[in-house]
C-alpha cells in the first residue's frame, strides 16, 4: 500500500467528527507489507461513540481503500502496549495535531514506565512456553 492509497482515507476521517487523529501501523507503516498483508489503522475519537459508529467508520475506510482486510483499532480502547506500537507508526490524519503530539508523548512516557514489567511478563511467558507449561494453569 502506497501513501497515495492512504490519501483516500482523509475525507473519510474528516466526515466523522469524532476522529481527532489517525495512524497507519504494522507492516504497511514499516514498509514491509506483502501482497496478502492487511492494513492496520488506528483512530483517536472524542466523544467515544458506539460500536455501531466504529463499524460504520471501518466500513467507510474499507470502501475508500477498496479492500476488506482493514483492521481498525480505537486508541481509547486499546491496551497500552498496543497504543505504544500505534504511535510509533505513521500519522495519516490530524484534525488536532497538537493533541496527537501530546498524546504520543504521554503514551511514550507511560509505556517506558511500564516497560520493565511488560518485558518481565513476556520473558516469563516465553520461559513457560519453552518448558511446555504455557497451557497448564
Amino acid at each position: 500500500m502506497t501513501s497515495d492509497g492512504l490519501t483516500a482515507l482523509g475525507p473519510v476521517f474528516a466526515a466523522d467528527s469524532r476522529v481527532r487523529f489517525a495512524y497507519v501501523f504494522g507492516s504497511v507503516a514499516a514498509g514491509t507489507a506483502r501482497p496478502n498483508s492487511d492494513i492496520d489503522l488506528a483512530v483517536s475519537v472524542a466523544p467515544r461513540g458506539t460500536l455501531l459508529d466504529d463499524a460504520r467508520l471501518h466500513d467507510a475506510l474499507a470502501a475508500a481503500l477498496g479492500r476488506e482486510d482493514v483492521d481498525l483499532v480505537v486508541i481509547e480502547d486499546a491496551p497500552l502496549w498496543l497504543v505504544y506500537r500505534i504511535v510509533g507508526g505513521r500519522p495519516i490524519y490530524g484534525r488536532d495535531d497538537v493533541a496527537r503530539v501530546r498524546h504520543r508523548a504521554a503514551v511514550e512516557h507511560e509505556f517506558l514506565d511500564f516497560k520493565p514489567y511488560h518485558d518481565a511478563y513476556l520473558d516469563a511467558m516465553h520461559r513457560r512456553a519453552r518448558s511446555g507449561r504455557l497451557s497448564h494453569g
